[in-house]
C-alpha cells in the first residue's frame, strides 16, 4: 500500500459513494470488509506519518465528524448491531487519533 492508496481507501470508505456511512443510512448494515480495509489504510498512515506534523487535506476531510456520521441511522438497526456500529465508530476515531499523534 502506499499513502495516496491509503488516503483514498480512507477517503472512499469514509466519505465516497459507497461509503460505510452510506451505507449505514441505506439500512445496509456494517460492511466489513471495507471496515477491514479502512482500519489497515489508517494503521499504515499511523506508520507513514509518525514523524510528519502534517496531513493530507483530502484524509483530514474524510474523518471530520466521522462518530457522528457513523451514528446517523444506527436507530434503523438492531440493539445488537447498534452496538457493532457504535463499537466500529469508536475503533475508528481511536484510530484516527493515533495517525494524528
Amino acid at each position: 500500500m502506499t499513502e495516496l492508496q491509503a488516503i483514498s481507501t480512507i477517503y472512499e470508505g469514509l466519505s465516497g459513494t459507497q461509503s460505510l456511512t452510506i451505507k449505514l443510512r441505506r439500512g445496509e448494515g456494517l460492511d466489513a470488509k471495507l471496515l477491514a480495509e479502512i482500519k489497515d489504510a489508517l494503521k499504515f498512515l499511523k506508520k507513514e506519518w509518525k514523524s510528519s506534523d502534517k496531513v493530507s487535506k483530502k484524509f483530514a476531510s474524510a474523518i471530520v465528524d466521522i462518530n457522528s456520521a457513523m451514528e446517523e441511522g444506527r436507530d434503523k438497526y438492531p440493539e445488537k448491531e447498534q452496538n457493532e456500529i457504535e463499537d466500529a465508530a469508536v475503533e475508528l476515531v481511536d484510530l484516527i487519533y493515533q495517525v494524528l499523534e
